[in-house]
């Protein structure tokens, strides 16, 4: 059965903790503002304290209008601003080095403020539009993930769908940014949203956004349990040194111990902190084979090689994460 439609107002309430400490991840979209202001309606009662980060990727010539409205609205409320301005690189994946660039930037910023999590304004829409998107272009089935524990990172907007922060965002006659690359239908998301969405919505459930959210919830808990198996697996290995000969026979021992489902899984969550990115179940089993010894050289996203050397696992290219050598 349907339940009603969560509010903006409702949803924080339920996630924010009495005299939290926070930083608002805020890109001056409708989605952040109605974050901000929320978060800023309830300040006093819940004796919390916020601040705001922006970051500037350089990517949009209206990315600096960006910066100083958002500046603008966090100083009016009287929440302490943070700033980073960057310029994307010629090559690579944008959309991972940009994920890379703010999660980096919040860690610092939660770090040396003494901040206790990273609040995001993802709503429901951008939950069922991630799983369709995944779906129709053939990648693993993840979601977003109301609590991320290894960025600190809460969405508390997560069930909210987005008519309903537009709803509150009319209502409180906020201002926002409106991007416009958000309209060009030569993005997969673009068209996710203002074609396929409103085709489901019309012809098959009316509440699909609603349905898809709570499912891809359910596939959130569901991968977030076997990601944990995997962690656990992989910890006799831990003290080891990444990619020593003694390190790959350890993990070939995990390897051989867990069934073929979990295998590729621990690959990729032992690769994530490297790397910072999934590299996926195609490219993880791959990963799996060129442990065991079955491949002799591997090539992966983001232009990594590894090739054997003396049984020792021998990494080179340019990473988002740490560097290897």
């Amino acid at each position: 059965m349907s339940r009603g439609k969560l509010s903006v107002e409702c949803a924080l309430r339920e996630q924010l903790q009495r005299g939290g400490r926070y930083l608002l991840a805020v890109s001056g979209g409708v989605d952040s503002i109605a974050l901000l202001h929320g978060c800023a309606m309830l300040q006093r009662l819940l004796k919390a304290h916020f601040e705001v980060a922006h970051v500037d990727h350089g990517l949009r010539t209206e990315s600096v209008k960006d910066a100083m409205f958002v500046e603008k609205q966090a100083k009016l409320l009287g929440f302490e601003f943070h700033l980073k301005r960057a310029s994307p690189p010629k090559r690579g994946n944008l959309e991972a080095w940009g994920r890379n660039l703010r999660y980096t930037f919040f860690s610092e910023i939660c770090a040396r403020c003494e901040l206790q999590q990273v609040l995001t304004a993802h709503n429901a829409n951008d939950v069922a539009e991630t799983l369709l998107m995944r779906l129709v272009s053939n990648k693993e089935m993840r979601s977003i993930a109301r609590i991320d524990q290894r960025r600190r990172c809460l969405r508390p907007l997560l069930l909210v769908p987005r008519a309903e922060i537009e709803l509150f965002v009319r209502h409180h006659k906020l201002r926002f940014r409106v991007d416009k690359s958000n309209f060009d239908e030569d993005f997969l998301r673009n068209r996710v949203r203002h074609k396929l969405l409103p085709l489901l919505s019309k012809q098959f459930d009316s509440r699909i956004v609603e349905v898809l959210s709570i499912r891809a919830q359910h596939l959130a808990q569901d991968t977030e349990a076997m990601d944990e198996v995997c962690s656990r697996a992989v910890l006799p290995i831990g003290d080891l040194e990444f990619g020593t000969k003694l390190w790959r026979r350890a993990l070939v021992k995990v390897l051989a111990e867990l069934p073929e489902a979990l295998r590729w899984r621990v690959a990729e969550v032992l690769f994530l902190p490297k790397l910072g990115f999934r590299i996926g179940r195609l490219h993880a089993h791959a990963l799996v084979d060129f442990i065991v010894g079955e491949r002799s050289a591997l090539e992966i996203p983001g232009g990594i090689t590894l090739c054997s050397k003396g049984g020792a696992v021998v990494v080179t290219g340019a990473f988002l994460g740490e560097q290897l050598r």
